[in-house]
């Protein structure tokens, strides 16, 4: 578990760094342009297309691998049937590590010009990253449930955060 957490903040220093380039460095980013490129999409140029497919990548991860850590689990909290106070205290330690470097990745794309709106949105996107982790899809397969969190996630990014 713990290889996968360590590759899980390898890849989430890589996506901040990227983005962190991606800021500094392509002077036909505008700022306003930083949210699109988190939550959003940008098709053209290429780079920027290609960073905001990393980025959905990166959500999608950031989803599947603490599901995959509490399915493991699924078994022993199915037997001895804990209270919600119980199951947060056993499941919080699984999942912050990735909420956290979901924070970090899309954290690092906020600007002055776009706090407003970034915010907003950032808060939205933990609550269905929340979601999207907890709900459990036990009549579907392991492929169904990836494909469906991966379909949510391209629908949110291209129809309603690409407004």
């Amino acid at each position: 578990m713990m290889n996968k957490k360590y590759i899980f903040w390898l890849y989430t220093a890589i996506c901040t760094f990227l983005i962190f380039l991606a800021r500094q460095s392509w002077s036909e980013l505008p700022t306003e342009k930083l949210w699109q490129l988190s939550f959003g999409w940008i098709s053209t140029p290429l780079k920027f297309a290609l960073l905001c497919i990393n980025v959905m990548i990166f959500d999608y991860v950031s989803i599947i691998l603490p599901r995959n850590e509490v399915d493991s689990l699924k078994n022993e909290i199915e037997i001895r049937k804990p209270k919600i106070l119980t199951l947060f205290k056993i499941l919080f330690p699984l999942r912050w590590p990735y909420l956290a470097g979901y924070l970090i990745v899309h954290t690092f794309a906020i600007t002055n010009s776009n706090l407003g709106l970034s915010l907003t949105t950032l808060a939205l996107m933990i609550l269905i990253w929340i979601c999207l982790t907890t709900i459990p899809f036990y009549h579907w397969s392991l492929i169904m449930q990836s494909i469906g969190i991966f379909l949510s996630l391209l629908v949110l990014r291209l129809g309603v955060f690409c407004l």
